[in-house]
């Protein structure tokens, strides 16, 4: 490995000092490569204040990744519920127009028996009463409730 700057300035004063050179252009190389060594010492405090700011900045980007995959699950789970819930509906209408047919027929059934009834004379009082007697309220679901006769 070479030796770093501050190994070697010993070095070069020693071999500078048996030099025939004079004071002052000593003193001045002197002052130079005390000013490089300064220099170098910022430009590695700098190098280690940019090593932070590129570290930081990959952090950033692995966090902007990391958000960017929770936002695209998110997305999709948002629309696999959208999926869902558009299924719902579309059951909820389907049964829904289920259930307006099959309440038209009951009442059709009802006009068709009624017809009926009127055309023949009742065999016994309790049978008219059993089919002309009033439907019991309707059950919580929304659809009407049968009775013992059923």
């Amino acid at each position: 490995a070479a030796p770093t700057a501050h190994a070697k300035a010993p070095l070069i004063n020693a071999a500078a000092a048996q030099l025939p050179l004079s004071r002052d252009l000593l003193a001045y190389y002197q002052s130079r490569v005390a000013a490089a060594e300064k220099d170098m010492v910022s430009l590695q405090g700098r190098l280690e204040e940019v090593e932070r700011h590129v570290e930081a900045a990959q952090q950033s980007r692995r966090d902007l990744l990391r958000r960017t995959d929770e936002v695209a699950e998110l997305q999709r789970a948002l629309s696999d519920s959208h999926v869902f819930v558009w299924e719902a509906r579309d059951t909820a209408a389907r049964l829904q127009a289920e259930n307006d047919g099959l309440r038209i027929q009951e009442a059709e059934d009802r006009r068709k028996i009624e017809h009926l009834l009127a055309l023949v004379e009742p065999l016994s009082p309790d049978a008219a009463l059993l089919v002309r007697a009033p439907l019991p309220p309707k059950a919580a679901g929304g659809t009407p409730t049968r009775g013992a006769g059923g």
